[in-house]
């Protein structure tokens, strides 16, 4: 298992990420090779289902989501990637960026809510009752910035999937500028 997720001298590449979920879908499907489109149109299905809640999320619509569920499920990617046994590590790295772009957007449209050390310092200590006795509970970062970091959490697994979405780091210096 470790020569395999964690290859030295052995490869070009570092994606340990798809390597360890390579190593799983093998493990599931064992010797029946062609199972491997199967395994891939039940990721894309998760991925167009991924792209359905999100879509239905912002939108709040049904028809907008559905459609761009289908059209994800009808286009060339998707087909690309069900059609041969790296289509696994297309559809963990889409699944990954989709993700981060729906974090970000959501961090960048939060109400910014101030932290509970901003309001100490501000003299408007909050006591909050756990039990019988009160006591001081400070939070030193934003329940919005958890956003952020669960889209830098994704980040670095999305770096470990596919090199080629590196080029997403701009994206965050961005979000933090505006």
């Amino acid at each position: 298992f470790m020569e395999f997720v964690f290859p030295v001298g052995t490869s070009t590449r570092f994606r340990p990420v798809y390597w360890l979920f390579t190593y799983l879908q093998m493990a599931i499907i064992g010797n029946h090779v062609d199972w491997f489109v199967a395994f891939n149109v039940i990721c894309n299905i998760i991925v167009a289902y991924e792209l359905f809640y999100i879509c239905r999320r912002l939108s709040g619509s049904r028809l907008l989501p559905f459609l761009s569920a289908l059209c994800y499920l009808a286009s060339r990617f998707a087909y690309y990637q069900i059609g041969q046994a790296l289509g696994l590590m297309e559809t963990l790295a889409q699944f990954f960026a989709l993700w981060i772009f729906y974090l970000l957007y959501v961090y960048m449209n939060r109400p910014n809510d101030r932290t509970r050390a901003e309001l100490i310092a501000e003299g408007e200590a909050v006591l909050v009752q756990t039990g019988q006795k009160p006591e001081l509970s400070l939070r030193l970062v934003r329940s919005s910035d958890m956003y952020f970091a669960g889209a830098l959490a994704l980040y670095v697994l999305l770096c470990f999937t596919h090199e080629r979405y590196l080029c997403l780091l701009p994206l965050f210096y961005m979000v933090l500028a505006v």
